[in-house]
């Protein structure tokens, strides 16, 4: 789903660069802020976008269960409290 996007992402942003490589031995460079940050608007997006039709009980929008709707919420909601701070 889209939150694991938005998890992954925040936490790339928020943790920097601390490990460019994997602990196995083989090459991992994360990407550049820039593109973390685009990964982090478009999954913030498509989260906004599940939880207004789901909400809206939208026809094609009612596969999502109420479980991850109320988590995308939170999510959304948690985002939106750290950056108004």
């Amino acid at each position: 789903m889209a939150a694991d996007a938005f998890q992954v992402s925040k936490k790339l942003l928020v943790d920097g660069a601390k490990a460019t490589k994997q602990t196995d031995g083989s090459e991992f460079a994360l990407p550049d802020t820039s593109t973390l940050e685009r990964l982090n608007e478009l999954a913030t997006a498509k989260l906004s976008e599940i939880v207004r039709h789901s909400a809206a009980n939208d026809r094609g929008w009612r596969g999502y269960s109420e479980a991850d709707v109320a988590a995308a919420r939170e999510l959304l909601a948690e985002d939106a409290s750290a950056t108004k701070r």
